[in-house]
């Protein structure tokens, strides 16, 4: 089933994580209607944020489930997987099988290209702690800023939300976000 769509060009997934979840496929924005606040909608937002390294069974059931009460958390991960699968159908995407699953741990898969903002954001705060030109690591931290700025008019009206969002994500980012922020906002002289 993937292997033909690979091989078509498909648009880009573009995801928006960064002052509130929103996704585009192609220059069409995807709609869940009622579906926003659901499990399956939390473990979509997950398996993106995680990307490429995926997140393990455990953390997963952890994140969507936490103290809930139960009776067989694995059948209710089967059935919160299989309803997020029929969401992005719906949605618009093409039928796919967007979650693998090897060796406990849970990816995303899609047979198109996925831009996630997040990594966007990661990538260039990461490439100007690298850079040795201070012009290109100012370059590519204003880069990186203005992807969380672009989200709203209001520059602050993002980065508090993220700030808090942040404190709660394992990947440090709000001093991820914070650094870059410092660095750009000192006077050039």
């Amino acid at each position: 089933m993937g292997e033909s769509m690979i091989e078509e060009k498909l648009p880009v997934l573009k995801v928006h994580m960064l002052g509130g979840f929103s996704m585009e496929y192609g220059d069409k924005p995807i709609s869940f209607r009622r579906n926003t606040a659901t499990k399956s909608m939390k473990l979509l937002q997950i398996l993106l944020h995680c990307g490429e390294g995926g997140i393990a069974r455990g953390k997963l059931l952890e994140s969507l489930y936490g103290r809930e009460e139960l009776a067989d958390v694995a059948n209710n991960l089967r059935v919160t997987s299989h309803r997020l699968k029929k969401m992005l159908v719906d949605a618009g995407l093409p039928e796919y099988d967007y979650i693998q699953i090897k060796s406990g741990i849970y990816r995303w898969s899609s047979p198109m290209e996925v831009e996630v903002d997040v990594h966007v954001f990661s990538n260039l705060v990461n490439s100007s702690k690298t850079e040795t030109s201070e012009d290109k690591k100012i370059q590519l931290l204003k880069s990186a800023c203005w992807i969380v700025n672009s989200k709203l008019n209001n520059f602050f009206k993002v980065i508090l939300p993220v700030l808090n969002w942040c404190q709660v994500t394992e990947r440090g980012m709000k001093s991820v976000i914070v650094k870059p922020i410092h660095i750009i906002s000192k006077p050039q002289f």
